[in-house]
């Protein structure tokens, strides 16, 4: 597949975005010869050991990350009910504060590499 790497994939864990097994995905990315291929699950990484794993019988390059839903802390309107209840005689919360930035560590993920001595 010359160089293309699918760096959005969603598996069967991301609830209503994807479908497959991480093995399956990681064999069908086999099949078609490619190297790398990356997981993306919507706010879960449940599936990255199982990806991982299967990356490393096949001899893909695991690229690990996470589709994360980001949303303001503040109610836009009142609730009646838990959880954002307003206090009596107040007014809604104001959502026009953008919300807190998001980061994740950069670290490398060291993958076993079949016929490299490693088991």
């Amino acid at each position: 597949m010359g160089g293309f790497v699918h760096l959005h994939v969603a598996s069967g864990y991301s609830a209503r975005c994807g479908a497959s097994h991480p093995e399956a995905l990681v064999a069908r990315a086999a099949e078609r010869g490619m190297t790398e291929l990356a997981l993306t699950d919507r706010d879960t990484m449940a599936g990255m050991v199982r990806f991982v794993q299967a990356c490393a019988a096949h001899g893909i390059r695991p690229i690990l990350g996470v589709d994360v839903a980001v949303a303001s802390h503040r109610p836009t309107e009142c609730s009646p009910s838990p959880p954002w209840p307003c206090p009596p005689g107040s007014a809604p919360y104001a959502a026009d504060e953008p919300p807190a930035p998001f980061s994740l560590p950069k670290q490398r993920l060291a993958v076993p590499r079949p016929g490299h001595g490693n088991g």
